[in-house]
């Protein structure tokens, strides 16, 4: 009998090794199937390439603005000036008279816009703005709703426009873009044999190496000698071009927009603003717009 139990257990337990191939089939079937999986994903990733991703998802981004040439022009916001109000030009007569300077500038040209910081006369810093109406915030402007004077000083000496322009109420998208455009070129200088200088009157000697400019406006010449005397005789006031009065570049840094040292040490005053009278050496006392 012991015999007997003893031939039967063999039997019995050779039926589990009968169970074994199949686990064993099922994990090789496991890794067969991840073998196609891998192969499948290398295909996909080599089938979609950065580039032609790339070039699907361009269109999606958001469009340039439109430059300034490509703005039409709308109508004239306020009526056309055939000629110069007689107001306005006794204000540009203030502004050839007057000391006024241009502490600061940023043009925004895709809106055809630029802001200017002008000191006035009695030293209060005014925001000028040039757009399709020209604004300025100083009481003049604000209260008259005319021209002023800071508006007609961006206009004649720091963006020297044709004098048509210098007085219009509303400005065009296209004379915006010219006024942007002629402010933009240097000026050239004048041939020596064709000049003479203005201070000595004595002629200039062909390619004369002691000679400076007007690069400002006019292309002028000038013997630095008597340019130095010309400087000297303006003790401290603005320094002008002998022949056009436009202020010199080189001698005028705060004319071209460089002024914002002077800006940080301003003071405010009792009409609320910012004011480098002291910083500049001028009145502080109120003429007439």
């Amino acid at each position: 009998m012991a015999d007997s139990q003893e031939s039967e257990n063999p039997t019995t337990s050779n039926t589990e090794p009968r169970q074994g191939p199949p686990k064993r089939r099922r994990e090789d079937s496991g890794l067969e199937n991840l073998g196609p999986l891998e192969d499948e994903n290398q295909a996909s990733s080599s089938s979609r390439p950065p580039p032609k991703r790339s070039a699907i998802d361009l269109p999606e981004e958001p469009e340039e603005p439109e430059e300034p040439e490509d703005l039409p022009d709308q109508p004239r916001l306020k009526e056309f000036r055939s000629s110069c109000p007689y107001a306005v030009d006794q204000r540009i007569t203030r502004v050839r008279r007057q000391r006024m300077f241009c502490l600061g500038r940023e043009r925004d040209a895709k809106k055809l816009k630029e802001e200017f910081k002008v000191a006035g006369s009695t030293g209060n810093i005014y925001t000028v703005v040039l757009e399709n109406i020209p604004t300025c915030d100083c009481p003049d402007s604000i209260h008259k709703g005319e021209i002023c004077k800071h508006i007609l000083f961006v206009m004649i000496k720091v963006l020297r426009v044709r004098h048509e322009l210098s007085y219009q109420a509303a400005l065009l998208n296209s004379e915006i873009r010219e006024i942007f455009e002629t402010s933009e070129k240097k000026r050239l200088q004048k041939p020596l044999d064709a000049d003479e200088c203005p201070i000595c009157y004595e002629p200039f000697e062909e390619n004369e190496s002691d000679v400076v400019f007007c690069t400002a406006q006019c292309g002028s010449n000038i013997h630095k000698e008597c340019f130095g005397q010309w400087v000297a005789a303006k003790a401290g006031e603005t320094v002008t071009c002998v022949m056009c009065r436009t202020p010199w570049e080189e001698n005028a840094a705060v004319n071209r927009g460089d002024g914002e040292d002077i800006m940080k040490n301003a003071t405010r005053g009792r009409d609320g603003y910012l004011n480098v009278a002291e910083q500049l050496g001028m009145r502080t006392s109120r003429g007439r717009y």
